[in-house]
Parts: structure tokens; C-alpha cells; sequence
């Protein structure tokens, strides 16, 4: 299972995401943040950080956001975390995977356990 993540803004939300990304349900994880982010992160080994220039509008970030997945991508179907970012940043995240055709689960976190909706 590959997870892909956005690590950008809202309180708490790193901390979700740094959850996810001690989990051992995942074969490979892409995280997706700002330059801030990519300083910041200290991902582990099954952890790609992938940067995003999450201020530009919203279909050149769904452009943009095409471009580096899909080499990344490496199934059918991919688990999605949206804890963290912006609406803008989500909908451009999903219009980008369902332009890719690939399939999309949705997890979350609630009270350090890794929730499947």
C-alpha cells in the first residue's frame, strides 16, 4: 500500500502526519510540502519528500502536482491523507489522482491510531 500525504498547514497537523509516517501498513509513503517542509522533515526510509509550490493557483498546482506523481505512483490505487493543507491544496491533490486513474482510499488519525474511512 503507498500513502501519499500533504504536509503544509493547519494546526496539529503535522502530528498526524508524522504518525502515519511510523506506520508499518505502508510499502512506500510520498509526502508532499513547501519548502519550509522540506527542511524541516526528517522522513524515514520507506519516505519520499516531495516539494510543491503550494501558493500557485489551483490548476496550475493540479498540473504540477500530475507531474510528480505519476512517476511516483506505483499501483492501481493509492491511500490518501488530507489532515493537513488547504482546500485548494486537497482538491488539487485529488482532481491530479483521478486524472492519473488511479483508484483513492482515505486515512486519517485519531488518537494515535490510523484510521481507514
Amino acid at each position: 500500500m503507498q500513502l501519499i500525504t500533504l504536509a503544509l498547514t493547519g494546526k496539529g497537523s503535522w502530528a498526524k502526519v508524522y504518525s502515519l509516517l511510523k506506520k508499518e501498513d505502508f510499502d512506500s509513503i510520498i509526502l508532499l510540502t513547501n519548502s519550509y517542509g522540506k527542511e524541516r522533515f526528517k522522513p524515514n526510509d520507506k519516505t519520499k519528500v516531495l516539494e510543491i509550490d503550494n501558493q500557485q493557483p489551483a490548476k496550475a498546482l493540479k498540473q504540477a502536482l500530475k507531474a510528480i506523481l505519476k512517476p511516483e505512483i506505483k499501483d492501481i490505487e493509492v491511500t490518501v491523507n488530507i489532515d493537513s493543507g488547504t482546500g485548494k491544496e486537497h482538491t488539487a491533490l485529488l482532481c491530479a489522482l483521478i486524472e492519473l486513474g488511479v483508484g483513492i482510499n482515505f486515512v486519517t488519525v485519531e488518537d494515535n491510531e490510523m484510521i481507514e474511512l
